[in-house]
């Protein structure tokens, strides 16, 4: 808290300052200051136009550079904010500028978050995903991976564990990548016919893709064991988790491999049904991809949910009483949690 002197003099008033943690509050805290010092600028830039004899005309032409000069010291501000973070990073948002649109989002759980859309693809995106389209078929709007959650908090109805096993993290991120993924095709073959359904998913792979090697981009290297990004080549599902876990330091190179592994996988069984000689019995492309996906999913269910009764038997319940789920991006926190409910 600190003084200041009130009107007359007298007695002072007691001003105090509250570091605001919650990014819905701020982001209109921030934006009640950003209106206030408009209205300051506008006023200063009015009296300065009747002294030299501006016309409104002139007028907005000088308020639209200052206006322009001030965002672009923000943005520097912004990247500033996260080269502290990771050099990758920063670069990557200086080549790609401001995001086109900042709003308020609302999330699952009635979570709030300011929400920033760039013309690129932008590690770890949150909100609705927007592709544009092939240049054949129209575009479509997709939940990306890994959206941040509102941490529980822990009563006598929720467990919340913190994860501290790479293995498990690892598996219950392919297994939410890979869900996910099917969620996501199904949803957007709804409207196709084969031919159309089977280049859009070509599509939201190549996506995913793009998503990988721009999060492998921006991933510090001491986020690897051995901080070695050469390592992170040729692996799929099959050895994901293991290679993970040796790997991985960091919850978020947890996810930026788990996404590669997906990737992979992906582009192998695409390659394999391109290349499989028609047959009039087999299924339509579109089925046999998503069996495969499917497959896997409930592979990596059937470990998670082992991983799952473990940790809960550590804490010394019953798995059977419990409903667990993993929070990949925990709000606030970084590291993933083990969410168990009490089934009623």
């Amino acid at each position: 808290m600190y003084e200041t002197a009130t009107a007359n003099g007298d007695t002072p008033a007691i001003n105090q300052s509250q570091a605001i943690q919650d990014p819905a509050r701020a982001w209109f805290l921030a934006r009640i200051q950003a209106l206030r010092d408009l209205s300051v600028e506008v006023e200063q830039m009015g009296v300065q136009g009747d002294e030299r004899g501006k016309t409104a005309g002139e007028l907005a032409k000088l308020l639209t550079s200052h206006l322009q000069a001030r965002v672009n010291e923000e943005w520097e501000g912004y990247i500033d904010l996260a080269a502290s973070k990771s050099p990758n990073l920063a670069a990557s948002l200086r080549t790609s500028g401001p995001p086109i649109i900042s709003q308020m989002v609302e999330y699952q759980n009635k979570l709030k978050l300011p929400t920033a859309t760039w013309l690129t693809l932008t590690a770890e995106s949150a909100g609705l995903w927007n592709c544009p389209g092939d240049g054949v078929g129209e575009g479509f709007e997709i939940i990306p991976p890994f959206e941040q959650s509102l941490r529980p908090t822990a009563d006598d109805q929720n467990l919340v564990i913190s994860m501290v096993d790479r293995r498990h993290v690892a598996t219950a991120a392919l297994h939410k990548l890979l869900s996910q993924f099917a969620s996501n095709s199904r949803t957007i073959l709804a409207p196709c016919d084969e031919q159309g359904g089977w280049r859009r998913l070509k599509y939201l792979s190549q996506h995913y893709r793009q998503m990988y090697q721009l999060g492998l981009s921006e991933l510090p290297a001491d986020d690897l064991s051995g901080w070695d990004k050469d390592e992170v080549v040729n692996y799929n599902l099959a050895d994901a988790v293991s290679r993970i876990d040796r790997l991985a330091s960091t919850s978020l190179a947890i996810r930026v491999l788990s996404l590669g592994a997906v990737t992979t996988s992906l582009a192998e069984w695409f390659q394999k049904i391109d290349s499989a000689r028609p047959n009039s019995t087999d299924l339509p492309q579109t089925d046999r991809l998503l069996a495969q996906v499917d497959q896997w999913t409930e592979a990596l269910g059937m470990a998670l949910q082992s991983m799952n009764a473990a940790v809960l038997l550590e804490q010394g319940v019953s798995p059977s009483e419990w409903e667990a789920t993993v929070i990949h991006r925990p709000l606030p926190g970084t590291i993933p949690v083990l969410h168990a409910q009490r089934k009623l």
